[in-house]
């Protein structure tokens, strides 16, 4: 059960504070608004916001809408702190928590018997954000059996780094081949199923964490430029589930390994392609 916190309840009331300035508050209440929803999403949000009123829950939603843009400007300036002292406070505490100057030998591998995989894991997470080999081993009839049943345990989550991967297929096959169409219309059908409420889009905060780590990861491996763009879309993946609680599932165990070594607050379960 998802309860209302002190933080959310401080939130939802600068909000109505910003309505209230701007005047929003103050007008006749002659507009009616009618609507069937959903009992849990209505129910949901009254354990978060911990109101029971359905017209004061419109109205703080409402409110939260109307000035959502207005919001981190009127923090700033009540805290009497500039947006770039803001990035540089939270870059600085990414850069020590990771603390990559601690990382200047080259990664060492671990052993598979070290690391977690899909069938041995005495684990298996609730929520797996899915890597692009996920994907294509699926499509390709190469994705292990007893993980598919595994899989149905969990929930899929997705990313647009991933959707980008699959897309970039469009561009690379040759159209002149006559089996490119096809497989376009079931990379298309991949991505058609993908749900929208369980996509993680990362913020600047997992950008910056995905910055660090794969430049950390580049440095010490000694890799070169096209590895790093490469290692910098699996470091957004990884930075992406850590901070929503999901594990990566991947195939790739060279370079979510490393990553893994560098941030072990992050997890990753791999798996292994049927035999052909």
């Amino acid at each position: 059960m998802v309860e209302s916190s002190p933080t959310r309840f401080s939130k939802l009331r600068e909000v109505m504070v910003i309505a209230e300035k701007k005047g929003l508050l103050r007008s006749n209440r002659t507009q009616l608004i009618r609507g069937g929803m959903p009992e849990a999403l209505v129910e949901r949000a009254r354990k978060r916001t911990g109101i029971v009123s359905d017209t004061k829950l419109i109205k703080v939603a409402l409110a939260n809408i109307a000035v959502a843009e207005d919001y981190s400007g009127w923090l700033l300036s009540r805290h009497g702190l500039s947006a770039r002292q803001i990035v540089t406070s939270e870059f600085q505490g990414i850069v020590g928590r990771f603390k990559p100057e601690k990382d200047r030998a080259r990664l060492r591998p671990r052993a598979e018997s070290e690391l977690e995989f899909l069938g041995t894991t005495s684990h298996l997470p609730t929520k797996l954000l899915y890597d692009t080999t996920v994907y294509v081993d699926i499509l390709q009839g190469r994705f292990p059996q007893q993980g598919e049943a595994m899989l149905r345990a969990t929930e899929d989550w997705h990313s647009p780094v991933t959707e980008a991967e699959l897309a970039a297929s469009y561009g690379l096959l040759d159209p002149a081949q006559p089996q490119t169409a096809a497989i376009i219309e079931q990379i298309a059908a991949v991505i058609d199923r993908r749900s929208s409420y369980r996509t993680i889009t990362p913020d600047p905060e997992i950008w910056r964490e995905a910055g660090v780590l794969s430049g950390t990861l580049a440095r010490t491996q000694g890799y070169g430029t096209e590895h790093r763009r490469r290692v910098l879309n699996d470091a957004l993946l990884f930075a992406s589930a850590r901070k929503h609680g999901c594990a990566v599932l991947s195939r790739d165990v060279r370079d979510f390994e490393l990553l893994q070594q560098i941030d072990p607050s992050g997890r990753v379960v791999f798996y292994k392609i049927a035999a052909p």
